[in-house]
């Protein structure tokens, strides 16, 4: 199998949404079917299929899709509702599937650092670049990891062009290796996106 040919990889995020606990348990059931026509045409155009079907694409690992249903009607606030594949899937085959939920929790306060790496500025404006991608896919990375509902990209993590550029202009400014940080700009809550990062740049102490 070639890269091409894969639809979802193992853990890749199909759909998250966001649904409210608080709704009558009608209004819920109908949500979630709704969310899973969503996510399975989601699949259909990734040209996922179960064989002999022409509308289907996604088999749920959901031993009782009702238990799901009372577990969101449970909740005492919203809840991030996640469809994620199981495993790697490929073009013309069914995407296995499983549901997570989590319930609203605040992930990071305001001013937390939510992640950090040493970035060396002597090493240019391409490469400084780069790390500070790699820095803010690791914000990213840990609030999906805890619950974060995410784009249609996967993505949760954003920071300002501007501001991005005048921390890579710093970091090369200075020229040798520092810390930096992602700092939440504000509370941020998993049911209310984005997670805004702002970077803060530490010389090493000696």
């Amino acid at each position: 199998m070639q890269l091409s040919d894969i639809t979802y990889r193992s853990e890749e995020i199909i759909l998250a949404q966001v649904m409210n606990g608080k709704s009558q348990i009608e209004d819920i059931r109908e949500e979630i079917s709704e969310f899973l026509r969503h996510a399975n045409n989601l699949a259909l155009a990734r040209k996922a299929n179960i064989e002999g079907s022409d509308d289907e694409a996604i088999i749920f690992f959901i031993d009782n899709l009702e238990s799901v249903i009372e577990r969101v009607a449970q909740a005492k606030d919203t809840v991030v509702m996640r469809l994620v594949s199981a495993t790697n899937a490929f073009v013309d085959q069914p995407v296995y599937a499983y549901l997570q939920i989590f319930e609203n929790e605040l992930l990071f306060k305001e001013g937390q650092v939510v992640a950090e790496r040493i970035i060396d500025g002597s090493l240019g404006q391409s490469v400084v670049q780069d790390e500070l991608m790699n820095l803010l896919m690791t914000a990213n990375d840990k609030a999906t990891n805890q619950g974060m509902v995410t784009d249609t990209e996967g993505r949760v993590g954003q920071i300002s062009a501007s501001e991005f550029n005048t921390a890579k202009s710093q970091i090369v400014d200075i020229g040798k290796k520092v810390n930096v940080l992602a700092v939440a700009v504000q509370d941020t809550w998993n049911t209310n996106p984005p997670l805004r990062i702002a970077f803060k740049i530490e010389e090493p102490k000696h």
